[in-house]
């Protein structure tokens, strides 16, 4: 009897556990959702440590609860709601995160693509050096990259 209800705890304990580590990561995405609409890329960089080690633990959990099927069949109807809605929250928050994701990565091209394009075209323009000669602009180069990629 004893073995039985042990059992039981760390079922039940293995269902809060992915309950609440998806609630953390959805919670982080929707963070880093609101740092992406107002700007705040700097803050989302902040973020990326603690998405990806909250991801691994779902993902860590979620396979236990796999393994050990007797933890899903032996779930209380209560419970298989709970993580019926912390799966669907957890969908719509990454849907709109992943959205908000593509929408800087494009900002950024664009950015990245202007800013090139206008030191280039500054690059071919003619001056006049120090002796009165015409010749192209300082010759120098930029290296521009992406330092972070999103």
């Amino acid at each position: 009897m004893t073995d039985t209800l042990m059992i039981d705890n760390v079922h039940a304990l293995a269902v809060a556990n992915v309950i609440s580590a998806t609630e953390a990561l959805t919670n982080v995405l929707e963070q880093e959702t609101h740092y992406l609409e107002t700007m705040q890329i700097g803050k989302v960089e902040a973020l990326q440590h603690q998405k990806l080690k909250l991801a691994a633990e779902v993902e860590k959990k979620m396979l236990f609860l796999k393994k050990n099927s007797d933890s899903i069949s032996g779930m209380s109807l209560a419970d298989k709601e709970t993580i019926r809605q912390v799966n669907a929250r957890f969908e719509t928050v990454s849907k709109g995160n992943y959205q908000k994701l593509m929408v800087a990565r494009a900002v950024n091209k664009i950015v990245v693509d202007c800013v090139t394009s206008v030191y280039a075209n500054k690059g071919n323009a003619h001056a006049y050096n120090a002796k009165g000669n015409i010749g192209s602009g300082s010759g120098a180069s930029i290296s521009l990259t992406l330092n972070k990629m999103i």
